[in-house]
């Protein structure tokens, strides 16, 4: 019976000092998340062709969200977006097209404003710096056959025959090709998001869950000084009902 005593206080030993280092280690990740999502994302700058970072009915890459891309091609179809929101906190309906970038692959491209579009001309060339960003994944909008519910290039795959490239473009600057001469598209353009950290949640509230990992782990490293405070405690309380019964 001793041995299985002496055993039974060393597993629960063990366990409790299992738990302590739990907490410790849990409150050191919390602590190294609270860094890194403080930390200043660096986005390549360089503009680069956008077959360079992504390829057509493959999905994009989170790496290259918001690099900067050129791309050559014709817009094919337009499509509003309503209630989108800039990195400004703006929202307003936008215009999406389809850009067919080469003879079998097409990308949406957001080019500005709904209320700033102009005739869509499907002949007319153009090329563009645009920022990629990855497809959304919520609805924004009820979509129909000229409204898309969120900027995903599945949502028109049944409008054209061509390969989609995942995600979208934002486009930041515009120029018409008209043999082999660039006249720059002036329009209001829509801010592309400034980079974010990956790491989700915000610095304060890691830090808090720091905290509140090591509480924890005081308040186990405690408990076996508590467990023998109160058995100390109960012979002086029953001492006096002994004395007082006789």
């Amino acid at each position: 019976m001793m041995r299985r005593s002496n055993f039974q206080k060393a597993l629960g030993y063990l366990a409790l000092l299992a738990l302590i280092v739990a907490c410790g280690y849990l409150g050191v990740w919390q602590l190294h998340r609270a860094q890194a999502s403080n930390r200043p994302v660096i986005v390549n700058t360089e503009i680069v062709p956008l077959d360079t970072l992504a390829s057509p009915r493959n999905s994009l890459n989170g790496s290259v969200a918001l690099r900067k891309v050129t791309v050559f091609g014709k817009y094919l179809l337009r499509f509003q977006a309503p209630n989108q929101i800039d990195s400004t906190g703006k929202s307003g309906t936008w215009e999406v097209d389809l850009m067919q970038v080469s003879s079998h692959a097409a990308i949406l491209a957001v080019r500005g404003l709904w209320a700033d579009r102009d005739q869509l001309d499907p002949a007319k060339e153009f090329a563009i710096t645009a920022t990629i960003m990855p497809h959304q994944n919520d609805a924004r909008a009820q979509g129909s056959t000229d409204v898309l519910a969120r900027i995903d290039s599945a949502l028109v795959v049944d409008k054209t025959s061509l390969d989609l490239y995942d995600g979208y473009l934002v486009v930041s600057e515009e120029s018409a090709l008209n043999s082999g001469q660039k006249t720059l598209v002036s329009r209001t353009r829509i801010s592309s998001p400034a980079p974010k950290s990956v790491i989700p949640g915000f610095y304060w509230q890691h830090i808090s869950y720091v905290f509140i990992w090591w509480i924890m782990g005081c308040v186990v490293l405690y408990l076996p000084f508590y467990q023998r405070r109160i058995r100390r405690i109960e012979p002086e309380n029953m001492a006096p009902e002994k004395e007082s019964s006789q």
